[in-house]
Parts: structure tokens; sequence; C-alpha cells
């Protein structure tokens, strides 16, 4: 398959991603609470969600509303951009997760056509690509940091440490599953304990500024939403099920995502089949 043709399938990839995403456009009621600490924090009130009151950590990403504010502070309409971020970073997904395909893996143009293909026609990618959250950048976050952390062997440290520290900024938890993929590079006998030093070191100033200005270690909504009861529990496995029984396909793409786990791990992590099982675990 030629160049041209190689870039229009691409394209066409994108005009469906990009049609799907226009057609459910929405923007998330959730992300209104980083709308209101963002208008806030540009109109000088600080990061507070009630002008006034004593700052209370509300939200869970802080460069999601640092980026927010700055847009608002310039008077472009939040409903609008943050959706178009969202979408723009789903692009950057397509094209990182195509150059994995073909030049990682060695799979030709038409296994890398109707893979992107599956990526257009499921429903979480361009339903969640104009919920105005993070949800997508976070994602596509952690898949950039596996891959040039992992895949590429972390060639690029400077690239490596910028995209782990976004990562952990744009969402809480992020920091967790950054170091999870740190400690990955066990599997290839390759840790970079000075790179990821480094990480620690930022991010630590980070969680230290966040304790003087909030006086609380986690944000709020991890103190009202995580816990362990039986509720808890059963309203997570209803959830899932109920996500299942809506997208079926979510099925086809776990047993997918196990058998691609386990080859990936096989081939370029390990040759101990024990440590691929352990992985998808």
């Amino acid at each position: 398959m030629s160049k041209i043709i190689s870039a229009l399938y691409y394209l066409f990839i994108i005009i469906i991603l990009g049609i799907f995403s226009y057609k459910f456009y929405f923007v998330c009621d959730d992300a209104y609470i980083s709308f209101q600490y963002a208008r806030n924090l540009a109109s000088g009130f600080g990061l507070t969600f009630n002008r006034g009151l004593d700052p209370v950590e509300g939200y869970t990403n802080f460069l999601w509303v640092i980026i927010e504010s700055f847009f608002y502070y310039i008077n472009v309409p939040l409903q609008l951009i943050m959706p178009l971020i969202s979408f723009l970073s789903l692009v950057i997904f397509v094209g990182f997760l195509r150059k994995l395909i073909k030049e990682k893996l060695k799979f030709n143009d038409y296994v890398c056509f109707f893979t992107l293909l599956s990526v257009a026609f499921f429903p979480s990618f361009f339903i969640w690509s104009t919920s105005g959250l993070e949800t997508l950048p976070y994602s596509i976050l952690m898949f950039l940091l596996f891959y040039y952390l992992i895949i590429d062997d972390g060639k690029n440290e400077n690239k490596i440490l910028l995209i782990s520290l976004i990562l952990s900024l744009i969402r809480f938890e992020g920091v967790f599953f950054a170091i999870l993929i740190y400690f990955l590079q066990i599997l290839k006998k390759k840790f970079n304990f000075k790179l990821f030093l480094k990480f620690f070191i930022i991010y630590s100033l980070y969680t230290i500024c966040r304790y003087i200005y909030f006086g609380d270690l986690f944000p709020n909504t991890v103190y009202t939403k995580v816990g362990i009861s039986f509720p808890v529990i059963m309203r997570g496995i209803n959830y899932n099920i109920n996500f299942l029984l809506n997208e079926p396909l979510s099925i086809l793409s776990i047993f997918g995502l196990i058998i691609f786990n386990y080859v990936f791990i096989f081939v370029f992590l390990s040759n101990n089949r024990w440590w691929g099982f352990l992985t998808i675990l």
C-alpha cells in the first residue's frame, strides 16, 4: 500500500471520528466543576469553588483546570475549546497507535486499517472526546508514557519526564499509573532510577505545595468517594455489568487486550511467559 493511500485511510479514520464526535457532542455536568474553579482562578479568587470561602480541592484534574483558566482569561468559551482539545488528543492517539502497529509490531497496512477502524467505531472514544473532561487526554498520556518508556526503550528522557509529569498533574491517580509504568522497566532490566528520581522529586514538590494551599494530602473527592464496603463493591460491579451490556463490543475488546498484552509482554519484555501472565492480572 503506497504512502498516499496509507495517508488517505488515516484521514478517513479521522473523518469518521470527527463525524461521530460531532453527532454525539455533549459537555458532561462534571466538567462544570472544573469550569467553576477555572473561572475563579482566572478572576483572581484562587483555586476555590465558592468565592470568599476557604479553598477546598474539589477537583482531581489540576492541570486541566489550569488550562481552562487560561482560556477563560482570554475569553475563549470553555464548553467549546475543551472538547476540541479532547478530540485533538484522540487524533494524536490514533496516529501513535498506527505507528505502533506498523513500525513496532510490523503488521501490514490492512491490519492497521481495520484496527484503527475498530477504534473509530468504539463508542467510548468518540462519546468522551467531547465531554469537556480530561478523560481522553489522560488516557492518551498514559499510552504515550508506555510507548516512550517501554516500547521505545526510554531513549528520550526529557520527553518521558515531561509526559509522566503531565499525566500525574492532569488527574490525581495519574501518578500511580506513571509509577507503575516506570517500574515495568524492571521486566526489561532497564530501570532508569535517575529519571524516576527526577520525576519523584518534582511531583513531591507539587504535593507539598498542594498540602500547604489546601491543608489536605488528597483531593476532597478521595475522602468522599474512596472506601471499601459492600455497597461500594456492589455499585462497582453493577457499573461494569451495565457498561458491558450497553457496549457489548467491549467484551471483545477485553479479550483482545488480554491476548495483545500477553503477546506484547512475551515478545518485548521477557522470555518468561509467567511475567506476561502476572502483568495481565
